[in-house]
């Protein structure tokens, strides 16, 4: 049975201690925010520096939609067709043959709740990436820039940089992939301010006003809520954690990098934990899914020991 709202316990403390021994262990680079939404509290680590972001990137592009949606640029029962301009090297790419439509909606929802890339670089042909980037300035997201599709992301990490985006080099993609090209050290795990990058504390205070309401504004902040709590992923944030503990969140992976950002509606007790790792090298990526795994169980054992599995 899951407690009640605590509002006659004591408050706990954040385990920050034991936050830092974990991220002195960790083989790489990582950015914390845990936000405490009860009282406040707040323990940041790195909390400002960039980091490539992996999926964690579709958070801010479904931002964007819904605010051109709002704008009148766009329905979400409008459709869009896939296209050969698009990767099909990716994640969910086994329902996107070419001429398939999909509304704004469903692109959306797949995007989210899956992880779907090509339905990701579908809406970034719809929005722009430009335009994202100017309403995460106007929303007051510095850190976070949306500067490539997927699909060129990919192209980038194996070292085909600006090679033209068709069937025929996703097919050196994957042998390459296969054959361990990947340029681990290159740009597209960099954080430099021409990948796609973010910081834990823009993330963390994208989900905090998301969850208040005022993202845009409530309708849109449900919509988008709503979402993320169907994210499938539990690997990381909501692995140690009671399934029946709701978690809005989105997940991000991709060799060197694992990435979670969320909210865990512990019973009285908001939680945001937000958190970008980037290993040393390639072979360090599961330490990086561990660390978030873990580093979430700590901290809602902390506050709320009745909310683990």
């Amino acid at each position: 049975m899951l407690p009640s709202p605590m509002a006659h316990r004591p408050s706990p403390s954040l385990p920050e201690r034991k936050l830092d021994e974990m991220l002195a262990a960790f083989p790489g680079r990582a950015g914390v925010v845990i936000r405490d939404l009860a009282d406040g509290r707040t323990c940041a680590r790195e909390a400002d520096h960039r980091f490539p972001t992996a999926s964690v990137f579709k958070v801010p592009i479904m931002v964007e939609l819904f605010r051109q949606v709002e704008a009148g640029m766009h329905r979400f029962d409008d459709r869009h067709r896939i296209h050969r301009g698009l990767c099909r090297h990716g994640t969910h790419v086994d329902d996107c043959a070419v001429g398939t439509t999909w509304s704004l909606l469903d692109l959306c929802e797949r995007m989210i709740v899956h992880s779907h890339d090509v339905a990701t670089d579908l809406i970034l042909d719809v929005i722009g990436l430009e335009s994202i980037n100017r309403t995460m300035d106007a929303l007051g997201f510095a850190d976070t820039r949306v500067c490539m599709p997927i699909g060129r992301w990919h192209y980038l990490a194996i070292g085909l940089g600006d090679a033209p985006i068709n069937d025929e080099n996703d097919a050196i993609g994957e042998i390459r992939v296969r054959d361990g090209g990947i340029d681990f050290d290159g740009p597209a795990y960099t954080d430099r301010e021409h990948n796609n990058v973010t910081s834990a504390r823009d993330m963390a205070d994208m989900l905090e006003r998301m969850r208040a309401g005022k993202l845009l504004n409530p309708a849109a902040s449900k919509q988008m809520l709503d979402m993320l709590h169907r994210c499938a992923h539990r690997g990381m944030i909501p692995r140690h954690l009671d399934p029946k503990i709701p978690v809005a969140h989105k997940h991000g992976q991709s060799a060197r990098i694992r990435a979670d950002v969320g909210i865990v509606e512990l019973p009285g007790r908001p939680l945001i934990i937000s958190v970008l790792t980037l290993a040393v090298e390639e072979g360090e990526a599961r330490p990086g899914r561990e660390l978030i795994a873990e580093l979430s169980r700590q901290v809602v054992g902390s506050l709320c020991p009745e909310a683990l599995n």
